[in-house]
């Protein structure tokens, strides 16, 4: 006789209340770890995009310095080609080089680049500003201004040089930032050129970088300018064992500006603060000191520059 539905055999496979909660804590566990695993894979991801991306600022910003660098001296003497302030231990450096833009070059009569500088006469000067003679504004005589607000201003007196970014321009008289060291440094026959200045959170500048106060970058930290200076053999050649490279400083009437050979530049970047970044801290570059950690991962570029006007 056949047996009825109801008398099939009923399964008691399953699984118990107790083998669920467990199953479902393991694939907890298991999918915590993999969500870490992938965080951290992120987390690596973005720190390594974010130092690639300030690596890559720190070449441009190399390669344009390089590039102002090497033109430093075109059509003016060599006591105003190139100069720079020294932030020491704890700060970045201020450069200026003139600006091959400002002069007209065209006019027959500038034969070479002591001519239009006859012109460019500094008739008095204090510690934060500068009277050039009655229209010496014109150096190259084109008929426009050849210094202009925000741009930078290197004066000279052959034996010290200074760096600084122009405020303001009143009649001849040419106000600028930072304010000399020390007053009273220039003697008979001082200069002033038109020149380019980078400075690093420059005073009514925007924060980081600037080019005539106009932003280059926001990732670079550091600016490091050394000198290499012919000047106490004066034998064509740069000695390390004497004073002549590293200068740190042509503010301090040691050495001779119109005897600049060599311009070493060092540029760090750095990326946004990442707390769970333990590695170094700022590496120390020239004469400023290293720093502790603070989460930021940081570049180092160093180049050297033959400016070759003044070569």
């Amino acid at each position: 006789m056949r047996r009825g539905v109801h008398e099939l055999p009923i399964s008691t496979a399953g699984f118990t209340l107790t083998e669920l909660m467990v199953a479902l804590a393991l694939t907890g566990i298991i999918a915590s770890q993999l969500f870490l695993v992938l965080k951290l894979q992120h987390q690596s991801y973005s720190s390594n995009e974010r130092a690639l991306d300030v690596q890559e600022d720190a070449r441009l910003v190399v390669d344009l310095l390089s590039s102002d660098v090497r033109m430093a001296g075109f059509m003016v003497p060599e006591r105003v080609a190139i100069a720079s302030g020294d932030g020491g231990a704890a700060a970045p450096d201020r450069l200026c080089v003139s600006d091959p833009e400002a002069i007209n070059s065209d006019p027959p009569f500038l034969d070479n680049r002591s001519e239009p500088f006859a012109r460019a006469e500094v008739s008095s000067v204090s510690n934060d500003s500068v009277d050039l003679s009655s229209g010496h504004l014109d150096i190259d005589s084109d008929g426009n201004n050849d210094f202009k607000v925000q741009a930078g201003i290197i004066i000279s007196d052959g034996a010290h040089s200074h760096c600084a970014r122009i405020t303001s321009i009143t009649g001849n008289r040419l106000e600028f930032t930072p304010a000399l060291a020390s007053a009273g440094w220039i003697l008979p026959e001082p200069r002033a050129a038109p020149a380019i200045i980078y400075e690093i959170d420059g005073p009514n500048c925007p924060l980081g970088l600037t080019r005539n106060c106009k932003l280059l970058s926001i990732e670079v930290e550091d600016l490091q300018v050394e000198f290499g200076v012919d000047d106490v053999l004066t034998d064509g050649i740069i000695d390390r064992t004497t004073a002549e490279f590293p200068v740190h400083d042509l503010n301090g009437g040691l050495h001779d500006p119109a005897l600049i050979r060599s311009v070493r530049l060092t540029v760090v970047t750095r990326t946004p603060q990442d707390f769970e970044y333990t590695g170094p801290g700022y590496p120390g570059a020239a004469n400023r000191a290293a720093g502790v950690s603070d989460g930021s991962r940081r570049r180092q570029f160093t180049s050297i520059i033959l400016p070759r006007n003044l070569l």
